[in-house]
């Protein structure tokens, strides 16, 4: 009896939510642009014509039904559009509304003499803004799902046009040629290209403690993705810093300090009151003679603690890539404004052909949120974005609960349509053929992955080098790794050998055990440590010099490593090591052999403040890093044990920061040190860190660009690089986008006991050394497949102060450089 009162009470329970889904769904419109039918976001909705009671439409252009008793009719009003009133009762029949644009573009703003009346809302805005920023006041959660849908719009004329037309156009088959058009458009009008899903659960406590959780992740076609995680990346998460990034570049919030001087604000008349509270619409756009990096768009401010309720933005200088973004707020128990909806828009026009549009509609809704509340302190580890271990497994049942709209027929399509084509083509291959290569440069065959760097190098004393390197994967142990590699360089004529096995024992700490031997080749005298697979370089640095090198010895290497990282911010790898370098060139240390020999044992720390961290599918990347990284490095050498020859202690030191500089593009710092104590052969001294080169005349950052390669020897050092980037704030015309980057470099160092050091000729850096620059990049620049462009710039170096040469000339560097940028 028990029994089937409860299956009553369960088929009551099915039954009423279906019915209360049914109503709710009734009891919703939407608005739609009347020539794309795309949805359009806070539509201003005024019963009977009235602000009083109005409300807008949400990011997906819906909203509820349930107006006052006495309301006839809903006036529509949309900036660029023409307003539309419709009956309620025709409303509630049809439930799409559709906007004709006007077809013209934005009114030209025209402020009156006195105060402009949107500036007392925006400085309102701006001074409330730390308040109503939801991560500067409360500990949070939510959850959330998140859906990417990328497209092609197909323009059949144009490929028709293209695939007939130019040299070859005349022997390709025109039937042929239309009906490949028809069936490629049919399979677009019937399906997406890709869609993905994910459902996350975010904890954050003030200020920057923050974990971030992937329940659930699919992609139509691929098994196991994880770039679906990502699904929140493309744009803020509040719209209260004081800058925007959005692809590449850092944009002026027009909320923030100084933003009235540089933005043209207007209050639109499509004022609406909510009760106590007044909902006012403002668009803005950068300032007529202003040049910096602007967005355009529409604000919806809440007098409700002057928060953003609604806002819409995108970059008001064209780019190859367009962008904008959507983001709508809700006021969550009377406490925090707070982001319900996050939306964007990416659209490459003719990218990557001409024939085709590749447009991306993210959308990201959040759910259950709670505002201060307890959360453990232990909830907050290392990486501040994981996985679920069911992740990949979740049933379709699953995502029918958590889908806020039901898949559509074109979106059921794509999932039948990609998992097909990935049996017939095994996508899930290329896919993870191309995560590897990103995450481990490696592509993984089986049980087996092949080194891709082993493959292919070159430096000017070996000239090309050929390999191949060869690992176990994943696939036969997520622990262990086992693997080496051989090459051969076409100038030394010489094979170079290595092999390592490690273990990875607390995924906790991120604890690994290594064990490697080489014999290959180092450049004498570097400021950094090469590191297996693609840091060539230990200390930061975009592009290095590693191929300038000229000078090596033959080095043999036993090392065992032990890496964790026991704390936030912070990797320790602790390592023992015997090497014995051969100079390949002319040198002479004292009276010693040509053969050194070090026993060495030391600490390496890499500390980066609050760096955000995220760990999917094993693979670790860096989400964000907005302050100074430091590096430290201390070596102990050993005189008589093993086969060590020397005592010494060497400490080496770098820090790198980035960071926006308001109106004046981007600073950079990076700064290096290094000393040793005990005389020791140059194979364990500083080169100085000259890139200068006739024959190979490119930028290399964090480099002496008019020091020569070996020009200097030192056991003491410092240097330090500043760059100013004012990207195109200079000159920014319509296709010519010049950028200027201002470039110091100053340094300093000395050499105890120079005379040891016989056969090589070489200066000490302790009168200091100084040179300055100016690089025009993106003086020529190309198109890449419509999505963005490649540039080539150049510029110039001068060297000056105690070690300014004799003759003019040879204090000059010429520098290339290369770039890529969206716009």
């Amino acid at each position: 009896m028990y029994l089937f009162i409860m299956n009553i009470i369960k088929w009551l329970g099915i039954w009423v939510s279906v019915f209360c889904l049914l109503e709710c769904l009734n009891a919703q419109a939407q608005v739609l642009d009347k020539d794309t039918n795309e949805p359009l976001a806070f539509v201003h909705i005024l019963p009977n014509g009235q602000a009083q009671n109005g409300r807008l439409t949400d990011i997906d252009g819906r909203f509820d039904l349930d107006f006052p008793d006495g309301t006839d009719s809903l006036t529509f009003t949309y900036l660029g559009y023409a307003p539309l009133t419709l009956s309620l009762i025709f409303i509630k029949k049809e439930k799409i509304i559709l906007l004709k644009p006007k077809g013209v573009g934005l009114p030209e703003i025209v402020v009156l003499p006195g105060e402009n009346p949107a500036h007392r809302i925006i400085k309102k805005a701006i001074s409330n803004k730390d308040k109503n920023n939801p991560e500067k006041n409360y500990n949070f959660k939510y959850k959330s799902y998140n859906k990417f849908v990328t497209d092609l719009e197909f323009h059949k004329e144009i490929y028709e046009d293209k695939a007939l037309g130019g040299l070859f156009g005349k022997f390709r088959d025109s039937s042929l040629t239309r009906a490949r058009a028809n069936a490629l458009e049919q399979r677009l009008d019937n399906s997406y290209l890709m869609i993905m899903e994910s459902v996350t659960e975010r904890q954050f406590s003030p200020p920057d403690k923050n974990k971030e959780i992937v329940l659930a992740s699919q992609i139509s076609g691929i098994e196991e993705p994880a770039i679906s995680a990502l699904a929140t990346s493309f744009q803020p998460f509040s719209f209260y810093r004081d800058y925007i990034f959005l692809i590449d570049k850092n944009y002026i919030n027009p909320i923030s300090k100084g933003s009235i001087q540089k933005y043209l604000f207007q209050l639109e008349p499509d004022t609406l009151f909510q009760g106590r509270d007044t909902i006012y619409k403002i668009s803005f756009r950068p300032r007529k003679g202003k040049n910096f990096n602007g967005l355009t768009g529409i604000l919806h401010i809440n007098t409700n603690g002057y928060a953003i309720q609604n806002v819409q933005a995108e970059p008001y200088q064209a780019t190859a890539t367009f962008l904008k973004v959507e983001q709508q707020y809700q006021l969550i128990d009377n406490k925090q404004w707070f982001p319900v909806q996050l939306n964007f828009e990416m659209n490459w026009k003719n990218g990557p052909y001409a024939f085709v549009n590749t447009v991306i509609n993210g959308r990201s809704y959040l759910e259950d949120i709670k505002v201060d509340i307890e959360i453990n302190k232990k909830t907050f580890g290392a990486d501040q974005l994981t996985n679920d271990e069911a992740v990949h497994e979740r049933t379709e049942d699953y995502w029918k609960e958590e889908r806020i709209q039901p898949l559509t027929d074109k979106e059921k399509a794509t999932y039948i349509f990609m998992e097909k084509m990935n049996k017939e083509m095994n996508l899930n291959f290329f896919y993870k053929m191309i995560e590897d290569v990103s995450a481990y440069q490696q592509i993984t065959l089986g049980k087996i992955a092949l080194d891709l760097p082993r493959f292919l190098s070159y430096n000017n004393f070996e000239g090309s080098t050929f390999g191949i390197g060869v690992h176990t994967s994943k696939k036969l142990s997520k622990k262990f790794s086992a693997g080496g590699y051989v090459r051969y360089g076409e100038l030394d004529k010489k094979y170079k050998y290595g092999g390592d096995v490690s273990f990875k024992f607390s995924p906790k700490i991120d604890g690994w055990i290594k064990l490697s031997y080489q014999k290959d080749l180092r450049e004498p005298g570097q400021v950094y440590e090469p590191v297996f697979p693609i840091n060539y370089v230990w200390v930061p640095g975009s592009f290095q010099r590693s191929f300038q090198t000229q000078l090596m010895d033959e080095m043999e290497s036993y090392r065992l490593e032990l890496g964790l990282q026991p704390l936030n911010f912070t990797r320790i790898l602790f390592f023992t090591q015997q090497n014995k370098h051969t100079p390949l060139y002319n040198y002479q240390f004292e009276n010693a052999s040509p053969d050194f020999t070090f026993f060495e044992t030391g600490v390496r720390l890499r500390w980066a403040y609050k760096e955000q961290t995220g760990r999917i599918n094993g693979a670790r990347f860096i989400l964000e890093s907005r302050y100074p990284k430091i590096f430290l490095t201390y070596t102990k050498g050993w005189d008589n044990l093993l086969t060590g020859q020397f005592d010494f202690h060497k400490i080496e030191f770098a820090t790198a920061a980035s960071f926006p500089t308001k109106y004046f593009g981007q600073t950079t710092l990076f700064l290096e040190s290094g000393f040793v104590s005990g005389t020791l052969p140059y194979s364990k001294l500083f080169n100085g860190n000259g890139s200068f080169s006739r024959d190979e005349p490119f930028l290399i950052w964090n480099t002496f660009q008019t020091m020569r390669l070996y020009e200097f020897i030192n056991d003491k050092y410092i240097n330090l690089f500043i760059y100013q980037d004012f990207g195109n704030l200079i000159f920014n015309f319509k296709k010519w986008k010049p950028r200027f980057l201002l470039v110091q470099g100053i340094g300093w160092g000395d050499l105890s006991n120079p005379e040891n050091h016989r056969e090589l000729e070489f200066q000490t850096l302790q009168n200091g050394y100084y040179e300055s620059g100016l690089i025009i990049q993106q003086l020529l620049r190309f198109k890449i497949f419509n999505i963005g462009y490649i540039g080539f710039g150049a510029g110039g170096f001068y060297r000056y102060g105690p070690y300014h040469l004799p003759e003019l000339l040879d204090n000059f560097a010429l520098k290339g450089s290369v770039s890529f940028s969206f716009n």
